[in-house]
């Protein structure tokens, strides 16, 4: 990653081309998984850490958003869904996952601010929202805390649909069983 976010600065062209190329080849995926009939795609590949994009958001607008627009419109153009996953702090380029049409971002972590209310309130309508538990919480504890964040996620993002309550990532190794089960309690007592 240090030596890509170097040559953002010291050789633009070169990480253009090699965008163009992963965006291309991400492209071509689409096509078979939509001919195999699925739904919807989700893109993995993280651009943000717990402050924001790694690479700052000049750097993020100027080399990842228009590969994220292509991969968008491409998959759209085929009949599908596009889902971004970064976990991490998105503010700072929330704005451009709704212009560019991203249907969904998955990876929604509360720890660093992302506040469930905040986000259905900018972008509610236009974005499906995937997230609201952290995953160290499913990890660490204690249920009750599990139970609490999956009841404000509920409250907060779930009226007039467009969310989906899961953890800020994937479930963990460690994942504790009863804080998974208390996050499916919270859903069964509070979502619709």
């Amino acid at each position: 990653m240090e030596s890509l976010l170097i040559r953002m600065i010291e050789d633009p062209d070169f990480v253009k081309r090699a965008t163009d190329v992963y965006v291309n080849r991400s492209i071509a995926y689409f096509k078979c998984f939509i001919e195999a009939g699925v739904d919807a795609v989700m893109t993995t590949d993280d651009c943000l850490d717990n402050r924001g994009p790694i690479m700052g958001v000049d750097k993020c607008r100027e080399f990842i958003t228009p590969g994220l627009e292509r991969q968008c419109d491409a998959i759209h153009e085929l009949g599908g869904y596009f889902i971004k996953h970064t976990d991490g702090n998105v503010w700072d380029i929330l704005d451009s996952f709704v212009e560019i049409s991203i249907d969904m971002w998955h990876g929604i972590q509360p720890n660093v601010g992302l506040d469930m209310q905040l986000l259905k309130e900018r972008c509610g309508g236009r974005l499906c929202l995937f997230g609201g538990i952290n995953s160290e919480t499913l990890i660490e504890g204690p249920g009750e805390r599990a139970y609490r964040e999956a009841e404000y996620a509920i409250r907060k993002a779930g009226p007039g649909g467009g969310f989906v309550l899961t953890c800020s990532n994937v479930l963990q190794p460690g994942t504790r069983l009863e804080n998974y089960r208390m996050v499916t309690r919270a859903l069964g007592e509070f979502g619709g």
